[in-house]
């Protein structure tokens, strides 16, 4: 694994034979450094359709039944254009709840619909590691299908990458499953590059970061 890039995390590889691996990572590695598309790619790949105005709030617990909307949702599309096992169907709530009580679920709005949600931590031992406090982590991304290619994701990202900043934070991080072309695609587009592999949960996963800019004084 000496051709993986350098991260101040320990990389856990799993059982992906060594020499798949240095292409795999060589290969997104390459591209995951060009520069941000003005139009992002969409996870299914077709182009943006035009920005929209999003609000973000952090979820209420009343607001669990959105939350796992939009998560099943999500789950469904991607289970049926043959990304297997990435999450269930529908969405469990005990995957959610920890998290919600926590008050690390955040939805977008634009105007009064909710068209989006996801998790912000600001550790994650269970993927990264033991790090120091100079990241935010993103997990459970999600859009409403009807509001696809509106750079709703690339908002709530953006989003994210303001609280990071606003607590000194250096990178905004996430990840997905090494055999999901879609979102990798989509990550590259939006400035993230590939700095690792783990295994989580028995499955083969890619690291992704992006720097944040510091706040302007």
């Amino acid at each position: 694994m000496a051709d993986l890039p350098p991260g101040p995390f320990p990389v856990r590889p799993g059982p992906l034979e060594a020499r798949a691996d240095r292409a795999f990572i060589s290969r997104d590695r390459y591209l995951g450094s060009r520069s941000r598309a003005p139009a992002a790619e969409r996870a299914d790949g077709g182009r943006s359709m035009g920005e929209v105005e999003v609000r973000v709030t952090r979820a209420e617990l009343a607001e669990r039944g959105e939350v796992l909307r939009l998560l099943t949702e999500a789950a469904r599309w991607a289970r049926d254009r043959g990304v297997v096992g990435m999450w269930e169907v529908p969405y469990p709530e005990r995957w959610v709840n920890p998290s919600l009580e926590r008050g690390e679920v955040f939805l977008a709005r634009v105007g009064p619909e909710v068209v989006g949600t996801l998790t912000l931590r600001w550790e994650d031992p269970k993927v990264w590691g033991d790090q120091p406090p100079d990241s935010g982590y993103v997990h459970r991304l999600a859009v409403a299908r009807r509001w696809a290619g509106r750079r709703v994701g690339a908002s709530l990202l953006d989003w994210a990458e303001g609280e990071a900043a606003r607590r000194g934070r250096s990178r905004l991080r996430l990840d997905c499953r090494t055999t999901h072309a879609g979102l990798r695609r989509y990550y590259r587009s939006l400035g993230f590059a590939p700095v690792g592999l783990a295994t989580v949960d028995g499955v083969e996963t890619l690291l992704w970061e992006r720097p944040v800019p510091p706040r302007a004084p």
